[in-house]
């Protein structure tokens, strides 16, 4: 993957894999304000300025009653534990 960022203009990305494929031989496709071309084997992506400029901001994280960081607290609940197959020795 070669990702080049041109200031506050423009950046490309460039990403190609055997996995993509032969075909499409040439596709444009919009997704979220970016242009994604679709090249035999590859994939480029232009970003315009509007979508660089925009601040990234991260998902909120929920702080409801035993969450943490998306992770639900275990208090001593053994029923979420997996069951023994029959026939397992236990120690």
């Amino acid at each position: 993957m070669i990702y080049l960022r041109f200031g506050r203009l423009y950046a490309l990305s460039l990403d190609l894999d055997r996995r993509f494929g032969f075909m499409p031989l040439f596709a444009k496709n919009t997704c979220n304000n970016e242009t994604i071309i679709d090249i035999p084997f590859g994939q480029v992506v232009l970003t315009p300025r509007r979508v660089l400029s925009r601040p990234w901001m991260p998902p909120p994280i929920e702080n409801g009653p035993g969450s943490h960081h998306g992770q639900t607290a275990d208090i001593g609940n053994t029923d979420t534990l997996p069951r023994l197959a029959s026939g397992v020795a236990t120690d």
